[in-house]
């Protein structure tokens, strides 16, 4: 960034942003390997949900059977991905127009992730309280009151992405981000 442009305050704090996010991602996918590590291997053996274990649970099996026994891999992918945001986000900051566009792909993907995160959660939900009729629990208010809380927290997680996609697109940092000629 040259000294006579001046970088908009949407650009500094959306490169602030990522480049904390990235690291935030990184010490939390660093502290899920640690802390698998001192687990160790047994503690895939003992069944995530023990009180579920009649019900059927066909996702969530799949992600203990399935994911879980990648976690190394997964945590390694999921530090280089924060690494290209943060490199990405320090780009951005020195109004390099590309990254802009990283930037953008990045914020629509974690948008496409909290939405199939989100209907996954409730799918699982209403799999989960469905069997429970005979049990005298509340079923029906139990279910709306869930999916209502994912409906409230997929506003919460979506929000966000979507204001980071709308500012990356908008006219003023778009017109930072163009090539600006050098001084005389």
């Amino acid at each position: 960034m040259t000294a006579d442009v001046k970088r908009p305050a949407a650009v500094t704090v959306l490169g602030w942003i990522f480049i904390a996010g990235g690291a935030v991602v990184i010490l939390s996918a660093v502290m899920a390997h640690l802390t698998r590590a001192l687990l160790g291997e047994g503690s895939l053996q003992e069944p995530l949900l023990p009180l579920a274990a009649d019900l059927d649970l066909s996702p969530m099996r799949f992600i203990e059977k399935n994911m879980l026994g990648h976690s190394d891999a997964l945590h390694l992918v999921e530090i280089l991905y924060a690494g290209f945001v943060i490199l990405n986000g320090a780009y951005f900051l020195r109004l390099r127009g590309w990254a802009r566009y990283f930037l953008d792909a990045i914020s629509l993907q974690c948008l496409v992730f909290v939405l199939g995160v989100r209907v996954f959660w409730t799918i699982m939900w209403l799999g989960v309280t469905g069997p429970f009729p005979d049990r005298g629990l509340p079923t029906d208010a139990l279910r709306i009151t869930g999916v209502a809380v994912s409906l409230l927290l997929t506003l919460i997680y979506a929000a966000p992405c979507v204001v980071f996609i709308w500012l990356l697109r908008s006219p003023t940092v778009r017109q930072a981000m163009r090539p600006h000629p050098p001084p005389l």
